[in-house]
């Protein structure tokens, strides 16, 4: 369970950044 929530929280903290990266 806290390594899924770690992933997730992992592929969140990315998409944020590429969303900062393609603005």
């Amino acid at each position: 369970m806290i390594l899924e929530a770690k992933v997730t929280e992992k592929r969140r903290t990315q998409r944020h950044f590429e969303k900062l990266y393609v603005n």
